[in-house]
């Protein structure tokens, strides 16, 4: 498997292929999740009710994009996501399961359709307009042998011809995305 581009978002920085391209000292994932979006000159409103785990691997994508140009030489249905992460959804599980069990429940079905970790790839997907395979493993550490290969089986198999792996990782305001492109090495 042949590596194109990564993107890393950690510690109020975004780093392209290991190089520092912004940075922005945030009180909290939030304020730096819109210093980001402000940064990548972004117009998705959409962007603004998505949980934070969506957020962040939204902005690790399109940065990728954005300083990818080969993403753009794919088909909608020739590029797969492949994500990993250690929380899942908790931390907007938790948020839903508090406005639950409030003395005064309020179960918000916006914040419920949150409770998915894949739900990150969807927002990817209907933004980009891919719609190739995906998958989203939950893992018990950052484990890029595990996203690594199963990115390489979907490209091996043929069920794409790149793919957006990595890891995309949110809890309690501790956050970590590191993507890359990749594709089959050329033979």
């Amino acid at each position: 498997m042949q590596t194109i581009a990564t993107i890393r978002i950690a510690n109020s920085a975004l780093y392209l292929n290991g190089q520092q391209m912004f940075a922005h000292e945030a009180e909290n994932a939030e304020v730096f999740f819109k210093a980001l979006y402000q940064y990548l000159k972004l117009e998705y409103p959409k962007f603004f009710k998505m949980d934070s785990l969506s957020k962040l691997g939204f902005l690790a994508v399109d940065a990728l994009v954005q300083h990818t140009a080969e993403i753009k030489s794919y088909a909608d249905d020739e590029i797969a996501v492949v994500f990993g992460n250690y929380a899942s959804s908790l931390d907007t599980d938790q948020k839903y399961w508090n406005g639950v069990a409030a003395a005064e429940p309020v179960a918000s079905p916006a914040l419920f359709v949150y409770t998915l970790p894949n739900i990150v790839q969807g927002e990817i997907a209907i933004r980009h307009k891919w719609y190739g395979e995906n998958m989203f493993l939950v893992l018990d550490r950052n484990n890029k042998t595990a996203v690594n290969n199963s990115a390489a089986l979907l490209l091996e198999t043929g069920k794409a011809k790149a793919c957006v792996a990595g890891w995309v990782d949110y809890l309690n305001g501790a956050y970590e995305a590191e993507v890359a492109l990749v594709r089959k090495p050329e033979e």
